[in-house]
């Protein structure tokens, strides 16, 4: 678990702050999945610091969040709960998890500013995602392992798509 300053839920400053407490251990690349557990907390997970081996168990009931958006021309379109439904059970079916009770317990806009630091300007950024609670079950262990070690969608390095057992 990673501590963190007051950030005013700000999911780019809270992204440079887990990035700075696992960057000695971290410089070619993202070699960690978190996930945010309060405004001041963030839940992380990496091979690196893990004390043994752990694996998804072949049933168990999980939950994530995740980025639920489609793709348009003008950018970013936040799914509805039937829609949001389809894309995660896809997800984690492409990831060898297969997905009963899908239950989408929460929808919410995740905002930060992010500053260049060569212009100055700001870049607001806007990330529609969902609180997913889901049964899960294995059906192709190794890439659920994958899944259980790197996160699952799109937004992870700010905090979005970490596996986390209930």
């Amino acid at each position: 678990m990673v501590a963190l300053p007051d950030t005013g839920g700000d999911i780019y400053r809270q992204h440079q702050h887990v990035w700075k407490a696992m960057h000695g251990d971290f410089r070619h690349g993202r070699e960690f999945v978190y996930s945010m557990l309060s405004p001041h907390l963030a839940l992380v997970r990496s091979t690196r610091l893990s004390r043994g081996v752990t694996s998804v168990l072949p049933e168990h009931s999980m939950k994530a969040t995740l980025v639920t958006a489609a793709q348009t021309p003008d950018g970013l379109r936040r799914l509805d709960r039937e829609e949001a439904r389809g894309m995660v059970a896809s997800l984690l079916h492409r990831h060898g998890i297969m997905a009963a009770r899908i239950e989408i317990s929460s929808q919410r806009m995740a905002t930060g500013c992010k500053v260049d630091r060569v212009t100055g300007r700001r870049h607001v950024i806007a990330v529609p995602v969902s609180d997913v609670i889901f049964d899960a079950r294995v059906h192709q262990p190794a890439l659920a392992q994958l899944a259980w070690r790197d996160g699952i969608g799109r937004g992870k390095r700010f905090g979005f798509g970490m596996l986390q057992k209930v």
